[in-house]
C-alpha cells in the first residue's frame, strides 16, 4: 500500500467551492499482489486531520483518490465531506 500522490493545495484560486475542495486530496495505490480491505485503517496528516476507512476493498495494483470536499463515494473516488481545506 502506498500514498502515490498528495495534492495539498488545489490548483487555481482557493475559493472554498466544492470543486476547489475536491482538488485537494490524496491518491492511494495497492502495490501488493492481493486485494486489501482497508476497514479500520486511518489516513492522518501532520495537523491530526483523520480519514478513517470504512469497508473499502482495493484490488491488487489498483488505486483510488480521497477528496477533501463532498461527493458520492465510488470505487475510484472517496470524499471526506469537509467544508474546509485539509
Amino acid at each position: 500500500m502506498a500514498i502515490s500522490r498528495v495534492q495539498a493545495d488545489s490548483c487555481g484560486h482557493d475559493d472554498r467551492t466544492n470543486d476547489s475542495l475536491n482538488n485537494d486530496g490524496a491518491e492511494i495505490t495497492n502495490t501488493a499482489r492481493d486485494a486489501i480491505n482497508l476497514r479500520g485503517w486511518t489516513l492522518r496528516d501532520n495537523d491530526c486531520n483523520r480519514y478513517r476507512f470504512d469497508n473499502i476493498r482495493i484490488n491488487d495494483r489498483a488505486g483510488f483518490r480521497i477528496h477533501t470536499g463532498t461527493g458520492h463515494d465510488t470505487r475510484t473516488d472517496l470524499f471526506q465531506n469537509s467544508r474546509e481545506y485539509i
